[in-house]
């Protein structure tokens, strides 16, 4: 009886076995797929805030192949009920859309359950019409509108989950958003607001079903943002550029250039330039011109206010336009420009250019009045400094030290003037304040800086017993001229001609590097251990080679002496005789 019961157990124990592994080989074609993943590409998503939310709940079953997917049935959530049942004039769809485009059929008041059916209906009903922007678009643009405005209602709805976008690759502007384990379903993904551009405002939210035929379905959303592109004019041609040299006392120009956004959606529209100057920059008081394409200029003047820059706001100019969208006749896709100026001043070092970052901040949320930021673009403006070493020789090639006592005056000019044209007997007056186109300096311990406006310096400097840095100069052509040279040394009889030249201004590179420029010294490229040294040699003072000895002097002197003698006294003795 024992082994009877044993044996029956046995059986149905490997019967339970049977059924389980049956079960679970039926299982694996066909089950339900519980969840997804789901990756949101955009050229401008970093650091923006992508929504995924939970539209449709739906049954996903595997099919052929294996990584496609059937969904046999949706089920709409019930914090969207409101959004198909109120009226389009209040932003959703309404009863009448959901019979005369999806085909529902009502009969009385409908219940909860056929508006569900009939909004399932409505959606199926729509297809994208790319030379019409697609009616599917609009409904997600819509909905996502509807979302904005009533997030209250969506606090119970479980599956909505929010991402910020991080960069796909380093120093590249695409980003991408990631979402794990998002429930079955047919959902609606979009990131913040900031369209911007005639043709974008329908492409800022997606309907996607979740899972897609690949788990990890990858996504590329076509949102716009308000962007700023930040440049500097240094030259006198009138050309802008994101890096340029000036020196030190030079005033020039910044230009921040953007794009009118789409506004649809707002009343009222913020959208700030935010400018933030580094130390080396002055603030040209008054200096803010602001144009927008198609708007009278004198409408332009009155719709924006500028905060200067001050030290209690971190050196920021601000100029804020409240609301852009009530200037008259401004036009989403024109370009907004605005310029100022600064003046290059003495924290401007040659190892840290001056930057100036800039970015535009502007309204995201038509409900909620937040507002979001663009990247920052940057510019900047080098200055570049000279180390002039003044040296010893002799006749024989030795060369000694640091020579003290030789003056200098650094010009752009070949040759030095005054007022009453080029200096050429040497004569450069008291304290050379005759010399009309050198630099101006300002002595700052042993060395020098170029001089701002307005301020007094010097316009010659004197060599001591080590090295002398200039700073604060441009790339260009300058000339060292010597003007005196210590005693026992002769003077140079040319300047030195040294060029500063950006490297990127030979023939074959067309970007020019500001980082590493190039010093020419007399048509020479100076070697790069010390590319800023400028070597001058000053050789000792010499006597030109004599003939006899101070013996023969003094004989022929006393030769002399005698021969006169011989002619004078004679005629005296005569003279006494006659008399």
């Amino acid at each position: 009886m024992k082994k009877t019961f044993k044996r029956m157990t046995a059986l149905l124990l490997a019967l339970a076995m049977m059924v389980c592994v049956s079960a679970t080989a039926f299982a694996a074609k066909g089950d339900v797929v519980a969840t997804g993943n789901l990756t949101v590409t955009g050229d401008q998503l970093i650091g923006k805030e992508v929504t995924a939310i939970l539209m449709f709940t739906a049954r996903a079953t595997v099919g052929e192949p294996s990584n496609s997917y059937v969904f046999d049935s949706y089920v709409l959530e019930d914090a969207w009920l409101e959004f198909f049942k109120e009226e389009p004039g209040n932003g959703g769809i309404g009863k009448d859309e959901l019979v005369t485009v999806g085909g529902a059929t009502f009969s009385g008041t409908p219940t909860n359950e056929e508006y569900k059916e009939a909004a399932l209906k409505y959606v199926k009903s729509l297809e994208n019409d790319e030379q019409n922007k697609g009616t599917l678009a609009d409904f997600a643009h819509k909905a996502q509108k509807w979302y904005r405005a009533h997030t209250a209602a969506f606090t119970n709805l479980s599956e909505t989950q929010t991402a910020t976008a991080v960069s796909v690759t380093p120093g590249e502007k695409k980003g991408k958003a990631t979402f794990t384990d998002l429930n079955a379903g047919y959902y609606l993904v979009f990131p913040e607001g900031g369209s911007t551009g005639e043709d974008s405002r329908a492409t800022d939210a997606m309907l996607i079903n979740i899972p897609t035929d690949e788990l990890n379905a990858t996504w590329n959303i076509k949102s716009v943002y308000p962007t700023v592109d930040k440049t500097v004019q240094t030259d006198s041609n009138g050309n802008y550029a994101e890096t340029g040299s000036a020196q030190i006392g030079d005033t020039v120009t910044f230009r921040l250039t953007s794009t009118v956004p789409d506004m649809t959606d707002y009343t009222t529209y913020k959208f700030n330039f935010v400018d933030t100057m580094s130390n080396g920059l002055t603030f040209v008081r008054d200096s803010v011109e602001v144009t927008i394409d198609s708007v009278d200029n004198e409408k332009v003047q009155t719709s924006y206010k500028v905060t200067p820059p001050t030290s209690g706001n971190n050196n920021t100019l601000t100029v804020a336009f409240e609301n852009l969208k009530g200037v008259s006749g401004i036009q989403t896709g024109k370009t907004i420009t605005v310029t100022y100026k600064a003046v290059i001043n003495e924290n401007a070092v040659t190892t840290d250019p001056v930057t100036n970052s800039a970015k535009v901040e502007y309204s995201n949320d038509p409900v909620s009045g937040g507002t979001g930021e663009s990247t920052p673009s940057t510019t900047k403006v080098y200055t570049y400094d000279i180390n002039v070493h003044k040296y010893t020789g002799s006749w024989n090639g030795g060369t000694t030290g640091y020579l003290e006592g030789a003056t200098f005056i650094l010009s752009k000019e070949d040759q030095l003037r005054n007022s009453g044209g080029v200096i050429t007997d040497g004569n450069y007056g008291a304290d050379y304040a005759d010399v009309i186109n050198g630099i101006e300096l300002i002595a700052t311990g042993d060395n020098y800086r170029v001089a701002k406006e307005k301020e007094e310096g010097t316009i010659y400097f004197t060599t001591t017993d080590k090295a002398i840095t200039i700073s604060g100069l441009e790339a260009g052509t300058y000339y060292l001229h010597e003007v005196k040279a210590p005693a026992g040394y002769n003077k140079l009889t040319n300047p030195i001609k040294i060029e500063i030249r950006v490297s990127g201004e030979t023939v074959n590179e067309k970007t020019p590097s500001y980082e590493d420029p190039v010093y020419i010294i007399n048509d020479k490229t100076a070697e790069a251990s010390d590319s800023n040294v400028i070597p001058v040699l000053n050789n000792n003072g010499i006597t030109l080679p004599e003939t006899g000895s101070i013996g023969t002097i003094g004989l022929t002197i006393l030769g002399v002496g005698v021969v006169l003698a011989g002619i004078f006294v004679p005629r005296r003795k005569k003279k006494s005789t006659q008399a």
